[in-house]
């Protein structure tokens, strides 16, 4: 991106920001206002009619935002907790009951003041990650260092990242080592080892050492980003309760205006009735709800939870099935080439190098396994050509006229090659070392056998167990591994049931199986062969660390830091929130019912009905804001 390309997406923040001060600041003057008026009115020295003017004045300026916005939503044929606030308060003014009036209008006021509080406590979070982006960086052109502007960057470029810089892009480290801090992105306050081939992320910061990038991903397409991206889109996803809620509030608001006229029948006391409007008006559970899971969204992130939507939070609280892809989720996804077997008297160099080129093809584990293995056993440059990628199987292509192949048994099986009886016999050996055989194939024969290993993750077994006291019932790990591998990894992951030889499709069949309107079924991936698996279920998991593009846009959830500890928390957090908002009723209901005794006993008329639902008001609001303090964690 050009510095001119930049400004009108610079010019859109701060006119986004100008627009949210200026609300702000208007409803901080009508709040003074509002009281200052609320304070004059019991003094004499005041002349009446200039007290009726002041009231009018101010009942008008507290009304004006609430009445814009009823008649928005009713232009749009939606009922809204604005349009009973609305009616209450032209009520209020007709009745001449202004000071009622300026109590409704003071309490939908500090909603919303609130309400943009708590917006802004949470999108705090994202606003110091972009503080995080360095705007210059030192970037190495034909053996000497320049300064260059970071939206100048070009995928290619090699990148200079010194001891206590941030890192300015996505990329691979082609020379030095340096302990990086992560935590801006994953939550992890202890650093990480980087070095030659290893991976590094924008925003992150280098502790100790230094570093030579070769830039992959820049500006908007940095995992940073992208993570600012999904938690400004989470903000604006509603949740199946907030949906709930205002389902709720629509038979709420028709039968208050039905036993409001009921009242008015019998007893023809229009203040009676304006007191109950005013008791009962919800509008503090209709910025409750949506309040708790649009904290609990935001602590989330702060430790690397990207929730892209309420919907999915409050899901989690209810999975009771979870199913695991197994390279990159519960294995640690750094796979290497345990052996290397050439068959049939092959030229052992032009076969690593024609391996190599064709693994480098394809963004699979086991192929970049592969073409790691290539490069440090001297493979050299060479043309293939027409590759193509099966997903979950392998990859074909043409070298010096010859079609050359590498993948899984599946993929032989398409291929039509046939495997001797001392291959099978030595394919069973390397199974039960815990190791995956991948073929290679010359013209349409089996020309070489890789053996290649994967380790579980520490905590995996550990997670697991936690997530089956948590109430999950169901676990299966899912991959594309022979039946001897599976049992191994299931085995260590502390899981007893897992489907082996499976295809993207045959994965995609397992979630749909599993779905059901009684329980959540979660996904849990991080392959680009998983992105349908995890669009599908109830609640995709993406392990965003090392996961694909693709999978991290498909799922609702992404784990920036690998841990699957943090599938517990999320399921923990999901239901301290589902917890609050059934306090928020509750207290609500409660309210409602002591305010309604006082009005009915004659205690409150309704300027007192005003004011006690201005006060009830902050309970439930307070309720949900509490989420936001409950510790450093999200739980």
């Amino acid at each position: 991106m050009t510095q001119s390309e930049g400004r009108p997406e610079i010019n859109l923040q701060r006119e986004t920001l100008d627009y949210s001060y200026r609300a702000v600041v208007w409803d901080i003057a009508i709040m003074v206002i509002l009281i200052a008026v609320l304070i004059l009115n019991p003094f004499e020295p005041v002349a009446w009619s200039s007290k009726k003017i002041l009231l009018y004045l101010a009942c008008l300026v507290g009304s004006l935002p609430v009445i814009i916005s009823a008649v928005r939503e009713a232009l749009q044929r939606r009922l809204s907790m604005d349009l009973l606030s609305g009616l209450a308060l032209v009520a209020s003014i007709l009745a001449g009951q202004l000071v009622s009036a300026i109590f409704i209008a003071m309490m939908l006021t500090a909603s919303r003041m609130l309400g943009d509080w708590s917006d802004r406590l949470v999108r705090r979070g994202v606003r110091s990650l972009l503080r995080l982006r360095p705007h210059s960086v030192k970037v190495e052109i034909r053996d000497e260092i320049f300064e260059k502007p970071v939206h100048e960057l070009r995928p290619g470029d090699i990148v200079i990242a010194e001891s206590g810089k941030r890192i300015a892009v996505d990329g691979l480290v082609i020379d030095g080592a340096a302990a990086v801090d992560e935590s801006s992105l994953t939550g992890e306050s202890l650093p990480v080892r980087k070095e030659v081939n290893s991976r590094v992320f924008s925003s992150t910061l280098v502790a100790e050492g230094h570093l030579k990038i070769r830039a992959e991903k820049v500006g908007r397409d940095t995992t940073l980003e992208k993570i600012v991206k999904l938690v400004e889109g989470a903000q604006a996803q509603k949740s199946r309760m907030t949906t709930l809620a205002e389902k709720f509030g629509k038979i709420y608001i028709i039968s208050v205006m039905l036993v409001s006229v009921v009242i008015y029948y019998f007893t023809h006391n229009f203040n009676l009735v304006l007191s109950v409007i005013l008791v009962v008006c919800a509008d503090d559970v209709a910025v409750a709800v949506p309040l708790a899971y649009l904290i609990a969204a935001g602590k989330a992130s702060r430790v690397g939870i990207i929730i892209k939507g309420s919907t999915y939070l409050e899901s989690m609280g209810r999975a009771k099935v979870f199913l695991f892809d197994k390279t990159g989720t519960l294995t640690k996804g750094v796979l290497k080439v345990d052996s290397f077997e050439v068959l049939d008297g092959i030229d052992r160099q032009n076969i690593i190098s024609a391996v190599g080129d064709l693994a480098s093809e394809s963004s699979h584990p086991v192929s970049k396994a592969i073409h790691k293995f290539a490069d440090k056993n001297g493979a050299k440059p060479i043309d293939v050509s027409d590759i193509t990628e099966t997903s979950g199987k392998g990859t074909r292509g043409v070298f010096e006229g010859k079609s050359i192949a590498i993948g899984n048994r599946a993929f032989l099986r398409d291929l039509e090659v046939k495997i001797s009886e001392a291959v099978e016999k030595r394919v069973v050996e390397i199974e039960e070392l815990g190791q995956s055989a991948v073929f290679f194939t010359y013209d349409g024969q089996l020309a070489t056998l890789f053996a290649v290993s994967d380790e579980v993750k520490a905590n995996a077994k550990e997670s697991t167990e936690r997530l089956r006291l948590a109430g999950v019932s169901t676990m299966i790990m899912i991959t594309g591994d022979s039946e001897r591998v599976a049992l191994k990894i299931a085995k260590a992951a502390g899981l007893k049931d897992f489907r082996a030889k499976v295809s993207p499709e045959d994965k995609l069949a397992e979630v749909k199986k599993h779905l059901s309107k009684d329980y959540t079924t979660v996904m849990v991936g991080d392959g680009v062969n998983d992105a349908a698996a995890l669009s599908l279920a109830d609640v995709g998991i993406a392990m965003g660390h090392t996961g694909f593009d693709v999978a991290i846009e498909s799922a609702d959830i992404v784990l920036m830091h690998d841990d699957l500890s943090k599938l517990v928390e999320t399921m923990e957090l999901s239901r301290k929130v589902r917890s609050v908002i059934k306090q928020d009723f509750w207290i609500w209901g409660l309210s409602n019912a002591l305010g309604l005794f006082l009005v009915f006993g004659s205690f409150i008329g309704p300027a007192g009905a005003a004011a006690y639902n201005f006060i009830s008001d902050f309970f439930p609001l307070a309720n949900s804001v509490r989420i936001f303090f409950s510790g450093k964690k999200p739980l």
